[in-house]
């Protein structure tokens, strides 16, 4: 049964250790998924007033459910760990550099859908009203979830080395995920998979000369680029500042002509886009944990092929890592982007 009152919270805040929110998600799966075992083994193991233990306590008077996004936003404990993914995805560095225009879920938001024209007027002349044209959308969370499988052996184990591999699995998977999709072309599924950002965008065909293409990604681009974002993934940056074409950039981002470049591996191979990011609409509820014992799960056998797995017969545990999320571009003019980016040759000598 899953632990679905586990981690969700609201209310006060507490600070978080480094390692606070896997060895939450090792407490419960030691404990079977039970609130009262698992503040137990906290309480034994880091003492019964430390951060992961009181998080357990509140987590037992509290209510929420993770599958309520309104109640999902972690803060404190959990924290830790959501820095880390924002850290590593594209969305979340981009938030960091020049920010989104952050949205509420289920809140109206007015969309510009034709912008006002402006005219030269004589004194005491009656000013021309163009066709002026706003729409009203809402935008609800998308649910983006990622499952690592651990074994009783890992979870067990005594030390931080345990809690770090926990920590980085789920965060590289969320990260990734979230990246990979914000990064693409692809249309999404309505009401499950937001679109890429460059859906719908005709993509620049590289020249093959790195100068040319960042020059053709400014040229006819229809953002602010003081909130304008370059991304690409670490190694085509680090090629930039080693074919000297910025030396304010490096493979963990930095500026290129000025303007903020964020940097991911989650980023596909040969892309480079420029995105005015206060014309894309983000929503982003944080991250939940959950975890279960009693289910099956579909896993790659080596060769491709697919087979269905009982965590409770193999002693396995399942952590799920969910992350609330959806964005919308609401001014395509203010994206574009390259396929086909080639490195300078400086980075093959």
């Amino acid at each position: 049964m899953l632990a679905r009152n586990s981690i969700a919270r609201k209310g006060n805040t507490i600070m978080a250790t480094r390692f606070g929110f896997a060895q939450v998600a090792r407490a419960l799966a030691i404990g079977r998924g039970d609130l009262t075992a698992a503040r137990a083994y906290l309480a034994a193991r880091h003492g019964p007033h430390s951060e992961p233990a009181e998080f357990i306590n509140r987590a037992i008077a509290d209510t929420a459910v993770i599958d309520n996004p309104q109640g999902m936003a972690l803060s404190g404990l959990g924290a830790d760990f959501i820095g880390l993914v924002a850290r590593r995805s594209i969305t979340g560095q981009i938030a960091a550099a020049t920010g989104f225009h952050r949205v509420l879920p289920g809140g109206a938001m007015l969309v510009h859908v034709v912008g006002a024209a402006a005219a030269w007027v004589p004194e005491a002349a009656v000013i021309p009203v163009g066709d002026e044209g706003f729409a009203i959308e809402r935008m609800l969370p998308c649910k983006l979830a990622v499952i690592v499988v651990v074994t009783d052996e890992l979870l067990r184990a005594i030390g931080e080395a345990s809690d770090a591999v926990l920590n980085r699995d789920l965060t590289n998977a969320c990260a990734d995920a979230l990246t990979a999709q914000f990064a693409s072309a692809d249309p999404g599924v309505e009401g499950s998979k937001p679109p890429g950002i460059f859906y719908g965008i005709d993509p620049i065909p590289s020249t093959g000369d790195a100068k040319g293409d960042v020059a053709a990604l400014l040229e006819g681009f229809g953002g602010d680029l003081s909130t304008s974002c370059f991304i690409m993934q670490p190694v085509t940056a680090a090629a930039l500042a080693l074919g000297n074409i910025s030396d304010t950039l490096g493979a963990q981002g930095g500026f290129l002509a000025g303007i903020a470049c964020a940097t991911s591996e989650g980023v596909p191979a040969g892309v480079v886009g420029l995105v005015d990011s206060a014309r894309v609409a983000m929503l982003d509820l944080g991250v939940g944990l959950d975890l279960s014992r009693q289910a099956l799960v579909e896993v790659d056998d080596g060769s491709g092929a697919t087979k269905l797995v009982s965590l409770w017969q193999d002693n396995l545990n399942g952590l799920r890592a969910i992350n609330y999320a959806n964005w919308k571009v609401l001014d395509a003019s203010a994206v574009r982007w390259i396929d086909g980016f080639t490195t300078p040759p400086a980075m093959h000598a």
